[in-house]
């Protein structure tokens, strides 16, 4: 055990089933054997059939080497399998420590449970289909420790094998409860993986599964070395976003850089409140590296303030100018006579640490760093970050950036867009790239979004993700959050911040790096390490938050979850105009898990009392061809819809229109209404408890997106959410509906 510890090498297989046999885990009987006479003997006390296994320091996979006998069911055929074994893994150079003789199990469903260590959300269990095809599978499902009895049913049940489990063709169900036992015992709140924090990996695979029990039939435990063997980065090369980090953290002067150093001083709510306070609601500013050019960033970030009327005074700092813009300019912060409670810093890279060196001599509080070129620019700017971190840590400075584009707060009149919108909302955006913190705040506002806040937080060297979740949770103004995430440094913080506040509002993430090119254009940008996708999809799932495929994905969540009731179930109901496009819309609806069941008996009856020309199908999906949809200026269209909105086997109603076959109808004359009178229909319908949806489907053509614009906005204003599309409308439905599953079972 010693040895394996310091190596780094697995446990051998007869100590890693003794650990499992400790945790109350159902092992095959065993034995280890340096003999061929004492190999018979095992297998004799053990009960025929058995298998002989291979026992050798760091042999993972004993099947490529030829180091498993199986189904061997007299002790002739033990005493013929045992040299065979001996000699084909000698031949590979491996020297054997021993052969594991064990009781053949009877064959069950094969699954695997896995323990595995991620970078930042630290402890994983993985559950999934097993054998030897794992890997081609490719069915599993992660969850982070601990896990709750419900955690471990949700991960069976997200399994695509997960009929198998069930009475599949003529197959007995197999024992699900024992199954949940074990992953439990393994992940669960006083499990293996808290009770053995040396576990690095844990293999269990094939775990045979029976319609009373299981029964683990191999095991492969890895556990840490006792050494410290984490690389430094040199200054000559970059080396891997995770040899950056440590060489960050290990730096002498760069531990502030670490989970929880800088972060530690405002854990209470209190001291959150307070320090995001000077964040978004600043009363005087500086501008260090104030430029007279409006268009530069340094003058920029001038210009947007004054044109978005911030009450407080603006100080530009400058070496040389006088007046900026209108406003006194002063050498340094230390010779602005007034106080300063933030700042915002766009010097060159190499003279920030000595403006946070001013800026904490001054009593700045917060400086926003909005220069770029530190970690996301390799090794120097690498060292260059370290200093940065220690300097602001030296100097009590709190940092956000750097390589970031600035604060976005209507009510503290601050902006990185004049642009956007001056009303106040109640939907807060924080985001590690600075671009896509323009893209939210404007395609957002033209969906009807408006927003408390927005914060551009760069490469989150001191102020970090968690910190402005754990503000937003607490913050009044703000009802729905939304993040851009590339990586975040304390992981299991993020988390448990991300439970707490799911629980209070809903939290849309969108992830960066979700693949290895992504993961590669993650290091480039901001430096972050960037965790597995299908991990980051399983603990974002775990903690409530709704996960984002793109960013269109996230605006169109952020807009659902700002217009819509949570849906109280899946099942929906499609009307609209078009047989092609209703029969697309339905197996969208399928695709995302969303169904659309027959409409209630008295539903069907008042739809048939309407008395709708023929043409009109009064099933779910509910075809009405435009003739009907536009009867008596879409009173009749209204109907319909509340009609649908009260049968109580309806959850959600989804509205789609075809923009090219109504001017078609109107020859291009959109004076005849037909449009807006079911947009109006529409609206009228959406003051309800159950989400109603519009659907505008636009060629893409000039007239079709003018007039697609004006009902959206519209219909907006009325409460009711546009979509351009069935699927991504089924999208944000399906994904509501699973929040709402989340709330109920927490």
């Amino acid at each position: 055990m010693t040895e394996a510890r310091t190596q780094g090498t697995l446990l051998p297989e007869s100590e890693s089933r003794a650990w499992l046999a400790e945790a109350g885990i159902p092992v095959t009987r065993s034995r280890v054997a340096t003999s061929l006479e004492a190999a018979i003997a095992a297998a004799e006390e053990i009960g025929f059939p058995v298998v002989l296994k291979a026992i050798a320091p760091d042999l993972v996979h004993k099947s490529d080497v030829g180091g498993v006998r199986l189904n061997l069911e007299t002790p002739a055929a033990v005493a013929a399998a045992y040299p065979e074994l001996v000699a084909g893994v000698g031949s590979h150079g491996i020297t054997l420590a021993g052969v594991l003789v064990e009781e053949m199990a009877a064959r069950g469903l094969e699954v695997i449970v896995g323990l595995t260590r991620d970078p930042q959300f630290g402890r994983i269990v993985m559950v999934g289909l097993g054998g030897v095809l794992v890997e081609l599978y490719g069915d599993v499902a992660f969850g982070a420790v601990p896990l709750s009895r419900s955690d471990a049913c949700l991960l069976i049940d997200s399994l695509k094998a997960r009929p198998l489990f069930g009475a599949y063709r003529g197959q007995p169900a197999i024992d699900l409860d024992a199954l949940v036992d074990v992953i439990l015992k393994i992940g669960g709140r006083g499990g293996l993986a808290e009770r053995r924090p040396e576990i690095v990996e844990l293999d269990l695979n094939p775990v045979f599964l029976y319609p009373g029990g299981l029964k683990v039939a191999d095991v492969k435990i890895l556990v840490e070395r006792t050494k410290d063997d984490r690389r430094v980065l040199t200054a000559a090369g970059a080396g891997s976003v995770a040899e950056r980090r440590d060489a960050l953290d290990s730096a002498p002067e760069a531990t502030s850089a670490t989970a929880g150093s800088l972060g530690v001083r405002h854990t209470a709510s209190g001291g959150v409140l307070d320090l995001f306070q000077t964040v978004f609601h600043p009363k005087a500013i500086a501008v260090v590296g104030a430029s007279t050019d409006p268009y530069q960033i340094g003058g920029r970030v001038i210009r947007n303030l004054r044109a978005f009327g911030f009450p407080g005074p603006i100080y530009p700092i400058h070496p040389t100018a006088s007046e900026i813009l209108g406003l006194r300019a002063y050498p340094t912060v230390l010779d602005v006579p007034g106080p300063i409670d933030r700042a915002y810093v766009t010097v060159p890279t190499r003279a920030v640490v000595g403006v946070i060196e001013q800026c904490g001599q001054k009593g700045i509080k917060v400086a926003q760093v909005i220069t770029a070129g530190f970690g996301e620019a390799g090794p120097h700017g690498q060292a260059l970050e370290a200093e940065l971190v220690a300097q602001a840590q030296r100097s009590g400075v709190r940092l956000i950036g750097p390589n970031c584009v600035g604060t976005y707060c209507p009510s503290g009149k601050l902006t990185i867009n004049v642009d956007a919108p001056t009303e106040i909302g109640n939907v807060a955006f924080a985001s590690q790239s600075g671009g896509l913190s323009h893209d939210v705040i404007l395609r957002g506002a033209a969906r009807g979004l408006r927003f408390s806040k927005v914060l551009s937080a760069g490469n989150c060297i001191d102020l970090d993700l968690p910190d402005i979740l754990e503000y937003l949770a607490l913050d009044d103004e703000t009802a729905l959050v939304g993040l851009y995430v590339e990586g975040v440094r304390d992981g299991e913080r993020f988390r448990r911040l991300l439970a707490e506040t799911t629980r209070r509002k809903p939290v849309v993430v969108l992830k960066g790096g979700q693949t290895d090119l992504g993961e590669r254009a993650v290091a480039g940008h901001t430096g972050r390490l960037a965790g597995n996708a299908a991990i980051w999809r399983a603990v974002l799932a775990q903690s409530g938050a709704l996960f984002a495929d793109d960013l269109e994905q996230l605006i169109d969540l952020l807009v659902g979850l700002r217009f819509l009731p949570l849906p109280q179930g899946r099942s929906v109901a499609l009307v609209g105009n078009g047989g092609g496009a209703t029969v697309t819309a339905s197996d969208a609806c399928d695709r995302f898990g969303l169904s659309l069941p027959d409409f209630d008996p008295e539903t069907q009856q008042r739809l048939a009392a309407l008395g709708l020309p023929p043409g009109a199908s009064l099933k779910n999906p509910v075809d009405a061809p435009m003739g009907t949809l536009r009867l008596n200026e879409g009173q009749v269209f209204q109907s319909i819809l509340g009609i649908l909105l009260e049968d109580s086997r309806i959850d959600a109603v989804v509205v789609h229109l075809n923009l090219i076959a109504v001017l078609s109808m109107a020859d291009f004359d959109v004076s005849a209404g037909y449009l807006e009178g079911m947009v109006s229909a529409v609206a009228e319908a959406g003051h309800t408890r159950k989400p109603l949806i519009l659907t505008l489907r636009s060629s893409g053509m000039p007239q079709h997106e003018e007039l697609r614009w004006r009902e959206q906005q519209r219909a907006t204003a009325a409460g009711v959410p546009v979509y351009p599309d069935i699927p991504a409308a089924a999208a944000v439905l399906a994904k509501l509906a699973s929040y709402r599953e989340y709330l109920v079972r927490t």
